[in-house]
């Protein structure tokens, strides 16, 4: 019997972005990552994109790690956990039931992202991965970005400049 005993439940929710000012209208520094620019960005377009993302998230499994890369400095683990956050919300306006993977029975252990039900029955399991050029360091990118800027900003309405990056050095 239950009688006189409390039953409390704890629901956890991720918030993705910190409910601050956002102070920042221009476009994007080189320095800063795009979370970061995401978060403090106060352009209308990102706004509307925290808004989207806060609402997938409330129907997203809590999950450290995930909210780890979201947040993180590296571009490349927070669109990665970006791209899973849209499938996971993809695959829910689908009508189907997606939970979070679990490890797979290989010597490895290794876990897909999702096991997507419709119903009581297993339909599939997803991993989510995104096609990019893992061979280009994204501090080089930082600097690629950091050398254009810098043209950017060179008031010479009369002149253009293309630059073509044929090598980068490690």
């Amino acid at each position: 019997s239950n009688r006189g005993k409390q039953i409390f439940t704890v629901i956890f929710f991720m918030i993705l972005f910190d409910p601050i000012v956002k102070q920042v209208d221009g476009p994007r520094d080189p320095n800063i990552s795009q979370y970061e620019y995401t978060n403090r960005s106060n352009r209308n377009e990102y706004a509307d994109l925290r808004k989207r993302a806060e609402r997938w998230a409330s129907r997203f499994p809590f999950d450290k790690e995930f909210l780890s890369r979201f947040k993180g400095k590296n571009d490349r683990h927070h669109q990665a956990a970006f791209f899973e956050l849209f499938m996971h919300e993809f695959l829910i306006r689908l009508g189907y039931q997606v939970k979070r993977g679990e490890p797979m029975e290989d010597e490895l252990g290794t876990a897909v992202d999702f096991c997507v039900s419709k119903g009581d029955e297993p339909i599939f399991c997803l991993e989510c991965t995104l096609a990019q050029d893992s061979m280009t360091d994204p501090s080089v990118e930082r600097i690629k970005a950091q050398i254009e800027k810098a043209i950017n900003e060179v008031a010479r309405p009369d002149f253009y400049l293309h630059v073509d990056y044929l090598q980068t050095l490690s």
